[in-house]
Parts: structure tokens; sequence; C-alpha cells
């Protein structure tokens, strides 16, 4: 498998960054993926990633979790125990390299027999398959309502046991 994206985020890290990621898919037009984009601050965040980094609680598990930005904010500023995990060799270099502690390469649907309070599914992972899709429709119960989860169980062949709380936060 090539690691296009994983080669470009860890080219990034390591101080070689000389263009863009362009993407095009059946179902979308051609788009710029900017890599300092990638490497964000909390700050520099969109207000639905911050507020789901806020809600982040106990043991997370970062899926897809690319240049680790989101892993690395709750280690540092939410002291969380984070697991990042991205398929890609170089991103979990790149995660690694800025301090994830708890960076791997690991494919979600070989993951078994974990509990995490939070799964984040954040940018392009949230998309990446149909258990996504059924995690995102069910932490967003309306376009501007996020959910909080909490307990997440992964376990042999797949199976997620979610244990929803009975209360939403409205987003701004």
């Amino acid at each position: 498998m090539k690691d296009l994206f994983g080669n470009a985020i860890l080219d990034y890290q390591q101080g070689n960054y000389t263009e863009d990621i362009y993407t095009e898919t059946s179902i979308s037009e051609k788009d710029v993926l900017s890599l300092p984009y990638l490497f964000r601050a909390f700050h520099n965040m969109p207000h639905l990633e911050q507020h789901a980094l806020l809600l982040a609680k106990g043991n997370v598990l970062d899926v897809g979790c690319g240049a680790g930005s989101h892993a690395l904010y709750l280690q540092e500023h939410q002291e969380l125990n984070v697991t990042a995990i991205d398929i890609s060799a170089n991103a979990i270099k790149a995660c690694l390299l800025r301090g994830i502690t708890n960076a791997k390469q690991q494919n979600i649907f070989e993951l078994t027999n974990h509990t995490f309070d939070t799964i984040l599914l954040l940018m392009n992972g949230a998309g990446m398959s149909e258990f996504c899709q059924i995690v995102v429709v069910l932490a967003f119960n309306n376009q501007f309502t996020l959910q909080s989860i909490s307990q997440c169980s992964i376990t042999k062949g797949f199976k997620v046991n979610i244990q929803p709380i009975k209360r939403s936060i409205l987003l701004p």
C-alpha cells in the first residue's frame, strides 16, 4: 500500500514541507488539504472539533489520528489517556515524534477487546466506514447537537456496545 498521506505528514513533521495534498474522489470534487492544517493547535480547530475534545473523558481512542493534533491536545491539556491509531505507519511515526505517548499503526477493524470512554472520529475518519457513520449518527442527534456517549467497548468481531448519556449539548 502506498502511504502518500502518511509520507506527506512525516515530511512536514521533519521540516520537508514542499506542497499540499490534492484529493478527488468519485463523490467529491478536487480539493486542497493544507498540511499545516493537520498540525493545528486547539485554538485553530473548528468549533465543532473543539467541543468534541472538551467532551472527551477517560480512556480515549482517536481513530484515524493522522498527524495527531486531537490526541496531542487531549494528552497535554486535558491529561487524558489517549490511544491514537491510524493505518498509516508514517502518520504514526509523526505522532510519536510530536510526543504522543500511545500512538500505533492499527486498523480499527482489527482492534479487539478494548474499552474506551470516548471514541474520536474527526475529520476524514468520520466517513471511513459504515461503522463510523453509525457512530456519527448516534453522536450527532441533529446537525448542531452533540450527544455524549458514556462508554464504548470494542470486542472481537468489531461489535461496539454504546451506552448513551441522556443529555445533549447544543453547539453554537
